[in-house]
């Protein structure tokens, strides 16, 4: 069975190792620093020889890794861990026991399931009240507890028990043999097979960037390490750049956005209304065709759908008009008042979509639908006069 080193020497970026099995592109060493995918950690990268690693697996308590490149049963080979990739995860890892043990202390949640995806990790949370959200001051009370932990630079101890039943851990796994621990300070313990740092100074960060109902329960997402850092860089340099280019302080941003959104939402009020106001003024102008005693308005107009309606709305103010209007970017609008023709059912014939006998909107389908829809219309003027 392979040595796994990386359950003593979380910190080992390179060791020697021989060759033992390889099936096609997977290879079994006697000895592996390279984790394996498990538990929500994703497994390391990097070189076995001059061959490149790029998954890590557990089967039937062997660690295979699967690889880019050529090696021989028997080889004795020298193995580098990509130590970037590993710090991270080691990082994420144990700020997310961090995180939920404040909210199991504070909150009684229970943690289901760790993911250190590849720029956030989550984690799901069942709260004993059926809440699916915290609040704002919630969020921050769990960053403020954690990162004053990560500030103690407590020590992390990873280990094997001798009798596990004995200790005070917040959850128990399934697993009930050869049961591995961390114990972060002495005031976290759970079981865990991931590698993580040795004190939490090495964490450096943690922030919640996330929280929100997913499944029944709350996913909470988070940035430990340098993710966090770069991240806050990464803001900061945005909120700068967009208060200089605002003429103000990051402090007043928030305000001044508001005051710039209340503003064009208004703006965008008062075009809407003079470009309604215009599109009724031309209804005068626009084509109405004369069919058996009713008119006919088919008409294609720039113009958004709220002022289609209020044109639809003054064209059928005659009780003999029918109005077919379709939009630059093909939405349909039919309407009537008192004529016979049904214009849902009039609609879903040249188009997607339907509505009332008296209105109907959607999509235009292939081709010409106003003008397809208009010499439907004529027939069906002329069917029901035929059967008076």
């Amino acid at each position: 069975m392979t040595e796994r080193l990386y359950y003593e020497q979380a910190y080992l970026k390179e060791f020697d190792a021989v060759v033992l099995e390889i099936q096609d592109d997977r290879v079994r060493l006697d000895r592996s620093a390279f984790y394996p995918t498990s538990g929500g950690q994703p497994f390391d990268t990097g070189r076995i020889a001059e061959a490149r690693v790029i998954d890590v697996q557990v089967e039937n308590g062997e660690v295979w890794h699967t690889i880019e490149g050529k090696l021989a049963v028997g080889e004795k080979v020298h193995c580098t861990i990509d130590w970037e990739r590993r710090f991270d995860h080691m990082q994420q890892h144990a700020g997310e026991h961090m995180i939920a043990n404040a909210v199991h202390r504070f909150f009684g949640g229970y943690t289901i399931g760790l993911h250190i995806g590849l720029e956030i990790s989550t984690i799901d949370v069942e709260l004993p009240d059926g809440r699916m959200r915290l609040t704002e001051e919630d969020i921050a009370r769990v960053e403020d507890d954690v990162n004053l932990h990560i500030q103690e630079n407590l020590p992390i101890r990873c280990y094997f028990p001798e009798n596990v039943d004995a200790l005070p851990l917040r959850k128990r796994g399934d697993v009930k043999e050869n049961v591995r621990v961390v114990d972060i300070g002495g005031y976290e313990l759970v079981p865990c097979g991931g590698t993580h740092p040795e004190r939490t100074g090495d964490i450096g960060l943690v922030k919640i960037v996330d929280a929100r109902p997913s499944r029944g329960k709350m996913r909470l997402g988070f940035l430990c390490g340098g993710r966090a850092f770069a991240d806050y860089r990464r803001r900061y340099a945005i909120t700068e750049r967009t208060a200089n280019a605002l003429s103000t302080s990051t402090d007043n941003l928030p305000s001044l956005v508001e005051q710039m959104s209340e503003r064009i939402k208004a703006l965008e009020h008062e075009l809407r209304e003079a470009n309604t106001r215009r599109l009724i003024e031309s209804a005068n102008a626009m084509h109405r065709e004369e069919c058996m005693g009713f008119g006919i308005v088919a008409e294609r107009v720039d113009a958004e759908i709220d002022s289609l309606r209020a044109l639809a709305s003054h064209l059928i103010e005659r009780e003999d008009t029918y109005a077919l209007l379709e939009t630059e970017d093909g939405k349909l609008l039919f309407a009537k008042n008192a004529a016979p023709v049904h214009m849902g059912k009039l609609l879903s014939q040249v188009g997607r979509g339907g509505g009332k006998p008296d209105f109907a909107q959607g999509m235009a389908g292939e081709g010409d639908a106003l003008e397809k829809a208009k010499a439907i219309l004529k027939q069906q003027i002329a069917e029901e006069k035929a059967a008076l």
